[in-house]
């Protein structure tokens, strides 16, 4: 059984492996500062994932014809609510039509800010799938307050046990600096 919906193949960006193998562990693996995202939102608003620095982020990658992308919506949702008021963010890199996302991301509630990233038809990736080395749907990426990579494809409850590790660690260094010494 598959665990992500996967591009069929006909892209141009399959055909040098060896790169984009070099080119991941370079930047998308555990223990590497994140590169920056950049586009606009579903709206049409530009924004960049370094303006997120100083929370956790879970970027998701997820397309509208993504069936199983639907099934973690329950828990970006529950993360959403239960730590509003954390630093804390959710951030999506939605392939699909704009309408067909902003419309899913209504009827299940979710509020987080998304890039929207082409229409993915045919299997091709928008910018920021391709840049980050997307070859299926989902595709998650936890990141600490640093931008740095702290988890790949979580789903589920080790999701929400990665996001409260983060969040406790950032809690926990907060605490150890003390107030008269933030910056």
């Amino acid at each position: 059984m598959s665990t992500s919906c996967r591009s069929d193949g006909r892209n141009a960006d399959y055909r040098n492996p060896i790169e984009q193998a070099s080119s991941m562990v370079r930047a998308l693996t555990v223990g590497k500062t994140a590169p920056d995202a950049a586009g606009q939102d579903l709206q049409g608003n530009a924004f960049r994932l370094s303006e997120y620095r100083g929370k956790v982020v879970v970027l998701t990658f997820s397309a509208d014809w993504c069936a199983i992308c639907r099934t973690q919506y329950p828990y970006y949702r529950f993360m959403q609510e239960l730590y509003s008021n954390w630093p804390f963010a959710i951030l999506g890199v939605e392939a699909g039509t704009r309408e067909a996302v902003s419309r899913i991301k209504t009827q299940h509630g979710l509020t987080y800010r998304s890039w929207w990233d082409g229409t993915g038809t045919d299997g091709a990736r928008g910018p920021i799938a391709s840049a980050w080395n997307v070859r299926g749907w989902p595709t998650t990426y936890v990141l600490d307050a640093d931008g740095v990579v702290r988890f790949v494809d979580l789903r589920d409850e080790d999701l929400l046990k990665g996001v409260r590790q983060l969040l406790a660690e950032q809690a926990d260094q907060s605490a150890e600096v003390g107030p008269r010494h933030r910056h």
